[in-house]
């Protein structure tokens, strides 16, 4: 079989309030990128342990200063784990 290169891990998700998010991995890079349209399109640097559940507000899932729907943090947990191979020690 040929040598084949990593590429980029990419994901795109569509929220039930028509909200964006997309998701970016970079091959050897820490961390992805994530960018929410309702955010205004800021970029928050996420990780594998980045997704939290134990806000001061019951019930609510942050990522960074961003708070996420259940549908976008479950998402968001499929993108890290699919893209946990181009990070660093990560196999």
């Amino acid at each position: 079989m040929p040598h084949q290169r990593k590429s980029p891990y990419v994901g795109y998700f569509l929220n039930e309030y028509g909200e964006e998010l997309v998701f970016a991995q970079r091959l050897g890079e820490n961390t992805a990128r994530l960018w929410h349209s309702d955010a205004d399109w800021q970029v928050f640097r996420v990780g594998d342990r980045s997704i939290r559940v134990d806000s001061p507000l019951e019930g609510v899932i942050a990522v960074e200063d961003l708070i996420i729907h259940r549908a976008e943090a479950t998402w968001l947990s499929s993108c890290l784990s699919a893209s946990r191979h181009l990070r660093p020690g990560q196999s």
